[in-house]
C-alpha cells in the first residue's frame, strides 16, 4: 500500500510498491520520491499512486511517461541513480562545477515552475516570465542543464522520461559585435601607473592569450624554459602547448620559487584588470585581452590557423568570424602589394601586331 511520510513543512515521502520491478531478492521494488505541497495534495498523490500499485499488483504493465515525472521525482532519481550511470559511462567524473549547475537548475526550475510540475509541462518562456532580469545566457545555462538531466533519463534502462519536453528549448542569443583593443589603447593603458603586481598580470594575458583560469591553473611541470612554451588545460580539460614572449618567461622565472606560477585568485586577477581599466579609461577584461592577443598575432604577420591554434579555438571559422575585419584589411593590403608587383613587372602592354610586324 503507498504511503505518505511528513518530512518537512509541505514536503513529503510517497512510496509505493512497483511490481513491474524487483530488488535483489527477487521481490517486487518498493520505491517512492520526495512531494512538495500542503498534506491534503500529499494525500491525493498517495491515492494515486496507491491505485497504480493495486493496477500493477494485477498485472497491468503502464508506460512511465513525463506527466507521471515530475520535477521531484527526477531530482530524486538523478542524484540516487542518474548522475552515477553518467559518470560510469565517462573517462573523467563529471567535474564539481557541473554538478553544482545541475542543483541550480532543480532549484530555479522548482522555484518558477513548482517542484511538482510535469516534465512534459517544462517550458523556457515560462520559465523566463519567473526572472525577467537574467539574461538569456544565464537562463541557457539553467536549460542546457535540465536537457542533460532529462537525456540521462531518457537513456537509461530505467527509461523514467520518454520524451524531451516540446517547449523546453535555448533562448537564441544574439553574438556580441567582436572587441579588442588597438595599438593605441594598449600603449594609453601601459601608460597608466600601477603597481608592478598589475603590470604583471597585465602582460600575461595579453601576451598569451590565455582564458581566465586556463593561466591561473597553470603547473611548473607545464612550463618549458628552454623552449618558451607553456602547456595550459582549459575548455572540456583539453591541454594546448603554446609559445610566448621572452617577457613572458622573464617573468615566470622571476617567481620560480612560488608553489605555482600565478599565485593569484580569479577574484584578485578580475579587481586588478578592472581597476586598471577604470584608472585608464579603457574598458577590457581578461577576456579582451585574450582577444586582443589574437589581432596582434594577425596583424603581425601571423596565419589564421597560427592564431586558432595558439587560442585553442576546435573550429577555424570561430577565428574567422572574431577577427573578419582585420582579415578584411589584410586582404586589402595583400591586393595592393599583388598590384604593385604587377605594375612593376609589366610597365607597358605590349601589342601581339607590333611584335609580329617588327
Amino acid at each position: 500500500m503507498a504511503s505518505k511520510t511528513k518530512l518537512t513543512i509541505n514536503k513529503y515521502k510517497i512510496r509505493y510498491t512497483d511490481y513491474q520491478k524487483k530488488d535483489r531478492h527477487g521481490n517486487p521494488l518498493r520505491t517512492g520520491f520526495t512531494f512538495n505541497g500542503s498534506s491534503e495534495q500529499a494525500e491525493k498523490e498517495r491515492l494515486e499512486w496507491e491505485k497504480m500499485e493495486k493496477r500493477m499488483k494485477q498485472g497491468f504493465k503502464f508506460e512511465r511517461t513525463n506527466r507521471q515525472v515530475t520535477i521531484a521525482v527526477l531530482y530524486d532519481w538523478f542524484f540516487k541513480t542518474g548522475l552515477e550511470w553518467k559518470n560510469l559511462k565517462r573517462e573523467k567524473p563529471i567535474k564539481e562545477l557541473t554538478i553544482n549547475k545541475y542543483h541550480d537548475a532543480f532549484a530555479n526550475f522548482s522555484d518558477a515552475l513548482g517542484s511538482n510540475c510535469p516534465i512534459e509541462n517544462l517550458d523556457s518562456t515560462d520559465f523566463r516570465k519567473h526572472f525577467p532580469k537574467r539574461k538569456l545566457n544565464g537562463l541557457n545555462v539553467d536549460i542546457r542543464a535540465m536537457k542533460s538531466i532529462i537525456n540521462v533519463a531518457m537513456t537509461h534502462k530505467d527509461k523514467l522520461v520518454k520524451e524531451m519536453p516540446s517547449e523546453l528549448f535555448k533562448f537564441t542569443v544574439k553574438s556580441k559585435d567582436p572587441y579588442y583593443l588597438e595599438l593605441d589603447q594598449v600603449n594609453k593603458i601601459l601608460a597608466t601607473p600601477m603597481d608592478e603586481e598589475t603590470y604583471e598580470i597585465f602582460v600575461m594575458y595579453l601576451y598569451t592569450g590565455c582564458r581566465l583560469n586556463g593561466l591561473l591553473s597553470l603547473t611548473w611541470d607545464r612550463v618549458d624554459f628552454t623552449n618558451k612554451t607553456i602547456k595550459v588545460i582549459e575548455k572540456a580539460d583539453k591541454e594546448r602547448t603554446i609559445f610566448v614572449p621572452e617577457l613572458v618567461m622573464d617573468i615566470l622565472m622571476k617567481y620560480s620559487y612560488r608553489s605555482q606560477p600565478m599565485g593569484y585568485s580569479a577574484k584578485k586577477v578580475g579587481l586588478r584588470l578592472a581597476k586598471l581599466s577604470k584608472n585608464s579609461g579603457i574598458p577590457f577584461t581578461s577576456r579582451v585581452l585574450r582577444s586582443t592577443c589574437g589581432s596582434f598575432m594577425l596583424s603581425s604577420g601571423c596565419s589564421i590557423e597560427q592564431v586558432a591554434e595558439h587560442l585553442g579555438h576546435a573550429d577555424i571559422q570561430t577565428t574567422r568570424r572574431w577577427y573578419a575585419r582585420i582579415i578584411q584589411d589584410q586582404r586589402q593590403q595583400a591586393m595592393k602589394k599583388f598590384s604593385k608587383f604587377v605594375s612593376n613587372m609589366v610597365q607597358e602592354p605590349v601589342s601581339p601586331y607590333i611584335l609580329a610586324t617588327s
